[in-house]
């Protein structure tokens, strides 16, 4: 089969081009495509199973629209890493590169918008309707630094819904303001612009916002004077692995780092073990996790999914105490 015959077909019930204009469907077929991109040579080279959504995820964060992630020195290691034979990288990369960059096409593409403000909610409607939190949506505003806020605005949101970013699971906020306020973490590793706490995130995308640093694995020591910082990655098995690799280069820096890193409890994964044994403490429990969605919801659940938060430092500058955490966290039940 060559690449060639991956096609996506249209919806029975519409006409409509998926690249025109009109089209909301356009950058969802886009999408699509990258991941037939993916599924095509992860069938041919029979790459297993687990990491197909690892592998999609890395590859999404690459489409970015305000730094060029499509590098092939960021690539190329990680689908080699994947399972990909060496000589077949290239034309794999390109393949990404070029779906890459109609997404970002898909997503600049201009449009009429209209935002309107009712009291309990912005709606905000371009070729699709999204309804934002009004707190959010000033906050956002405050931050912005670009030169339109309301297109990059749409533009925002519909990266984050047809990547599929818009539900996501936190700490609760109550103890991530603790860490913030009683301890000086500053940084999330793992967060998004609708939903941050600390006034410093990484994300899918770089935004024009003054908090935006984008891609946690494209972050540098040199990026920060020193910073202490939550980490709450996906639990993937090569997100967290590639999540400690990351983090080992901060402690090895020179420069004064701490981080407090979330983690499933979990016995099959051998570096949860090494972040253990390289841990100074750690609390483990489970409770309360804030489940957030659609961009303005936020739902406080009780889940049994225990976790484990290590902390890990190369310097005294920085402190923690699990037992205030820890009464923290019990006060919210």
């Amino acid at each position: 089969m060559d690449l060639a015959e991956l096609k996506i077909p249209k919806s029975p019930e519409s006409t409509e081009d998926p690249k025109s204009p009109e089209s909301p469907e356009g950058l969802e077929d886009t999408v699509r495509r990258l991941d037939s991109v993916l599924s095509f040579y992860a069938a041919k080279h029979k790459i297993k199973k687990k990491y197909h959504g690892v592998i999609r995820w890395f590859l999404r964060s690459l489409c970015d629209n305000a730094t060029d992630f499509v590098q092939e020195k960021y690539v190329i290691p990680d689908l080699v890493n994947f399972g990909f034979p060496l000589d077949e990288t290239q034309e794999i990369f390109k393949k990404i590169k070029k779906e890459a960059k109609e997404i970002k096409k898909e997503v600049k593409r201009s449009e009429k918008l209209s935002i309107v403000h009712f009291p309990d909610v912005v709606v905000v409607s371009g070729q699709k309707k999204y309804f934002i939190g009004p707190e959010v949506f000033e906050r956002l505003k405050t931050e912005y630094t670009g030169t339109d806020f309301e297109k990059d605005f749409h533009d925002m949101l519909t990266r984050y819904e047809v990547f599929g970013a818009t539900y996501q699971v936190y700490l609760p906020r109550d103890l991530l303001q603790t860490l913030r306020d009683q301890f000086c973490v500053t940084v999330e590793g793992f967060s998004s612009p609708f939903f941050n706490v600390m006034p410093r995130y990484g994300s899918m995308f770089k935004e024009n916002l003054t908090g935006s640093l984008g891609n946690f694995f494209m972050l540098e020591p040199e990026m920060f004077g020193g910073a202490f910082m939550e980490v709450n990655p996906p639990f993937l098995d090569v997100v967290i692995e590639k999540t400690w690799e990351k983090i080992k280069k901060f402690l090895n820096s020179g420069i004064p780092f701490a981080f407090l890193l979330v983690l499933p409890v979990w016995d099959h994964l051998e570096v949860i073990e090494e972040i253990r044994n390289n841990a100074e403490s750690s609390l483990r429990f489970s409770g309360f996790f804030r489940y957030c969605s659609k961009f303005f919801t936020e739902v406080l659940f009780l889940s049994d999914y225990p976790v484990e938060i290590f902390f890990l430092r190369n310097t005294n500058r920085f402190q923690i105490d699990f037992d205030f955490l820890s009464k923290t966290r019990n006060a919210m039940h």
